[in-house]
């Protein structure tokens, strides 16, 4: 059994992350636990997360958070749980902190389910900067799920045979073993098509314990050929990724894959970090 947090911000209620959890859980039983976030200036939690400000300071709410529409959100969460027979809890103790704790959730979780479609509608400033702020600020793998998807029957493992991108891969695998038996594509971004990646052989002797039915792709990083015309042939996929570093990122992934995937809000996309 997985522990597993999902995290609805603003009063929104997401039913793709409702049914991708219920999808998780006819595969194996989890718990699913709702945080329920306040509704928050998000550029005010961009300030707070890019200024690394110590706990305790205080981020003004929007407008006061009503528990009339709090109630109406976890009704639904509690009543969706309990129809489809998924273990459940109820967290809401946020208040204005709703980013510091949050990650303090994550550390006792698995895995962070959060919509593209709500969590992001009203982040205000650039995507690929506020997700990987999000990222560096959860202690557990987080998993982007669209309004409107099909269950993953592909994985795409995105590897530019770094140390963040070879993490996300095991962490995938550890997590999902029944998802790592599916038919899986190994995306290598190389700045020298020439060239073979570097540790290519350690990490295909890695990957292929994990993952049965592998094939590799190699993408040359000047291509014209965007990630997402690449994966848009590919029948229901997720995609795997680490959290980049900042000034560390692939030019492959930084605009066709971080930005474009994510932002279009068109498929699941995994992504962890130490």
């Amino acid at each position: 059994m997985k522990k597993v947090i999902a995290a609805f911000d603003n009063g929104h209620y997401s039913e793709g992350m409702m049914q991708f959890a219920s999808e998780l859980n006819k595969k194996e039983p989890i718990l699913l636990v709702g945080a329920f976030l306040p509704q928050v200036d998000y550029a005010s939690l961009w300030s707070y997360a890019a200024a690394n400000i110590a706990e305790g300071v205080y981020i003004p709410l929007i407008e006061p958070q009503t528990a009339e529409a709090i109630q109406e959100t976890i009704s639904r969460f509690e009543s969706y749980c309990n129809k489809n027979q998924i273990r459940f809890a109820v967290h809401k103790e946020y208040f204005d902190f709703a980013l510091p704790e949050l990650k303090k959730e994550t550390i006792y979780a698995d895995l962070l389910l959060i919509s593209s479609d709500l969590f992001y509608s009203q982040a205000g400033v650039d995507l690929n900067d506020y997700l990987k702020e999000i990222l560096h600020h959860t202690d557990c793998p987080v998993l982007v799920i669209p309004e409107k998807f099909e269950f993953p029957a592909n994985n795409i493992l995105t590897c530019d045979g770094k140390e963040a991108s070879i993490y996300a891969i095991k962490q995938f695998a550890y997590l999902f073993p029944e998802l790592a038996g599916q038919p899986t594509t190994l995306v290598y971004a190389n700045p020298d098509p020439g060239r073979e990646i570097s540790g290519h052989s350690s990490i295909m002797e890695l990957v292929s314990c994990h993952y049965p039915k592998l094939n590799e792709v190699h993408l040359d990083v000047n291509s014209k050929k965007l990630f997402n015309t690449w994966v848009s042939e590919i029948k229901s996929p997720i995609v795997v990724a680490g959290a980049f570093k900042r000034g560390d990122i692939s030019m492959i992934f930084k605009k066709s894959f971080m930005t474009d995937t994510i932002a279009s809000h068109r498929l699941p996309v995994f992504i962890a970090h130490k």
